[in-house]
């Protein structure tokens, strides 16, 4: 790996006691919502396993 990026790709919004909503950065430079209203452990796992929100 080793390799770093300065530029966001993959957000998590808190909408509420532990939801929240996954969002991946486009290249047209919005955030379109992929997943919503989830609790952190499912949040997390879902980044990690999820490819469109890598970096590419």
């Amino acid at each position: 790996m080793g390799d770093e990026f300065d530029a966001p790709f993959t957000r998590l919004d808190w909408t509420g006691r532990d939801r929240f909503d996954l969002q991946w950065h486009r290249h047209t430079g919005t955030w379109y919502r992929l997943h919503r209203d989830l609790s952190l452990e499912p949040a997390l796992k879902t980044i990690e396993t999820d490819g469109i929100l890598h970096p590419h």
